[in-house]
């Protein structure tokens, strides 16, 4: 690739005019720059919640790759992904749904097809922190059933509206669980295929230390712990700084 068509922030190299994978923001635009604004002010408020909850989680997937290049989001990236322990995810999920608020049938929009879209029964505004957000789940089960998927999603409600209804569907503060299996390694609630680097049941604190991350204050695990689980995953290229379309 042509190096006039690369950038290069803090290290981290990207093709330019690349667009977010969710909400389709060029990289690095004013309209990414302030939904990631709005996202790391999530990501704030869940750490408060988290931490007077006793919840330990850490940073996960690429937010945790991003913090491992140079102790920030992904530059072209507009989720956050964290992951809890399997016991974790089960009390966090059933007290923030009995917490909640129900949203009935609001609101509502038409997609780019003119197809109405309802948020649906799995949805609840809730509150973290002393703001409101919007509650998703994947499953309602009160435990992990081989082959049921379970995913915790929470989005701004300031985002609730036609221009970020992909939103709904994508991106957000995404919440996973992770499990240890009869064989010892671990497993993803949600992609069930798919390894993780922890929390579990049997992590304690120190395994996943308060970090700054793109200057928010937040838990990840540890590289020794988690890099042999990221590299069986992506391949001992993920430790370079740049997108993967950069050859």
């Amino acid at each position: 690739m042509n190096k006039k068509n690369i950038i290069e922030i803090d290290g981290v190299s990207f093709p330019k005019g690349i667009k977010s994978p969710h909400q389709k923001f060029i990289a690095q635009s004013p309209e990414y720059k302030e939904y990631m604004e709005t996202m790391l002010r999530t990501l704030s408020d869940w750490h408060s919640y988290a931490e007077e909850n006793n919840i330990l989680y850490s940073l996960s997937g690429g937010s945790l790759m991003g913090y491992f290049w140079n102790k920030s989001i992904m530059p072209w990236d507009d989720d956050i992904d964290v992951m809890v322990s399997e016991d974790s995810f089960f009390k966090l999920k059933n007290s923030l749904w009995e917490g909640g608020e129900s949203i009935g049938d609001y609101p509502r929009f038409k997609n780019s097809e003119g197809a109405v879209k309802r948020w649906g029964k799995h949805n609840k505004f809730i509150n973290i922190n002393g703001s409101k957000y919007l509650l998703s789940t994947w499953s309602l089960k009160p435990k992990f059933r081989a082959g049921t998927k379970e995913l915790i999603k929470i989005l701004q409600t300031e985002n609730l509206n036609a221009n970020y209804l992909k939103g709904f569907e994508m991106g957000g503060l995404d919440i996973g669980a992770c499990r240890i299996k009869e064989t010892g390694k671990t497993q993803e609630l949600f992609k069930q295929q798919k390894p993780c680097c922890g929390p579990t049941n049997n992590f304690d604190k120190s395994d996943c230390p308060i970090v700054s991350f793109s200057g928010i204050e937040t838990r990840a695990v540890k590289r020794e712990i988690a890099e042999p689980i990221l590299t069986s995953i992506y391949g001992a290229k993920w430790i370079i700084p740049k997108h993967p379309k950069i050859k």
